[in-house]
């Protein structure tokens, strides 16, 4: 809460929000300026806090950081107060928050002994040694039965996407491709199957493709290489390399005559941040955000060139840019 209680006290006698922002990211700004001392900890801590602080949203900065309330929990205390109303814990919604898979073994040991008789506790231990501070927690009803076991035939169901890439195999023993996520996951294989899926999925994403016809693609062809296929992308989802969907929502990926984005998209243009139809942040620059606001399906390309003053060959390479990130509804 340090930063949180800094910008509290620095906008204390501000009322307009506005006017709170701007203020709140002008002590921000000075604070980067903090000067440092020989094995000094604070600046290293307070210069990391305020990055993340600037790069969040007015919105997010407004909604958390200058809100009256803001109280942290301990994620035990959190389900505690859960129980108290009858919920229980289901999961992360991000699943690869909960692996143990990126712990060094001396770690991954003793807390996979501690999850399989407690799983809250090692959730609440895994935060410490992650120094994770915001989670994204799941919550049934506690009357429920859960299985947490996962099989390969629950694999199978699903639809899988992932923008992870090729990474090469400079350094890595002969037949072993890495690939990395932008979330700085990587995962190394020498299942030619799951190299020729992860490179597909690379290519086409944010697009999912059913299990059984990216194995059929991969080459997975015998039951035995599909369980093999699956329990891989398996790994890669609990390191997130990998995504899991029941569907394939209504993007197009093709520029037609007259395009149209996303409804939402096209409302919130104006903030640059807008959401695909696969739910993940897109920001836009000037130029792409005035483009984003004409897609309404009534305008062709040289209409909207015209409109902005603008080449309809950047127009164009513009739209063709929505398309390829899940922007496009038509």
């Amino acid at each position: 809460n340090i930063l949180r209680e800094m910008m509290l006290l620095h906008t204390r006698f501000i009322h307009d929000p506005r006017s709170k922002i701007e203020q709140s990211r002008a002590l921000l700004r000075m604070l980067t300026h903090a000067p440092a001392e020989a094995a000094d900890v604070y600046r290293p801590l307070l210069q990391s806090e305020v990055g993340k602080a600037l790069q969040t949203s007015d919105f997010l900065l407004y909604h958390d950081d200058l809100s009256e309330n803001n109280e942290p929990f301990f994620f035990a205390d959190f389900m505690e107060a859960a129980g108290q109303h009858s919920l229980q814990f289901l999961a992360e919604a991000n699943f690869y928050q909960m692996s143990l898979d990126s712990m060094p073994p001396e770690i991954a040991g003793p807390l996979a002994e501690l999850g399989a008789h407690d799983l809250l506790a090692k959730e609440q231990y895994l935060d410490f040694m992650t120094c994770r501070s915001f989670r994204q927690t799941l919550l049934c009803h506690e009357e429920a039965t859960l299985d947490r076991q996962v099989t390969v035939e629950r694999i199978r169901q699903f639809r899988v996407s992932s923008d992870a890439k090729h990474s090469g195999s400079t350094g890595l023993a002969p037949g072993i491709s890495e690939f990395r996520a932008p979330n700085t996951s990587t995962l190394r294989t020498d299942n030619a199957a799951a190299v020729a899926a992860l490179e597909h999925l690379g290519r086409i994403y944010p697009r999912s493709v059913a299990f059984d016809a990216l194995a059929e693609r991969s080459g997975a062809i015998t039951e035995g290489e599909a369980e093999t296929l699956a329990e891989i992308l398996f790994r890669a989802y609990g390191a997130g390399l990998v995504n899991f969907r029941v569907s394939e929502p209504d993007a197009v990926f093709a520029v037609s005559e007259r395009p149209v984005a996303s409804p939402w998209a096209q409302r919130r243009a104006d903030t640059r941040r807008v959401v695909n139809f696969y739910h993940e942040t897109v920001t836009l620059d000037e130029i792409a955000s005035k483009v984003m606001a004409l897609l309404d399906g009534s305008r062709t390309l040289p209409d909207i060139a015209a409109l902005l003053g603008r080449d309809e060959t950047e127009i164009r390479r513009e739209v063709e840019g929505f398309a390829a990130r899940g922007l496009l509804l038509g």
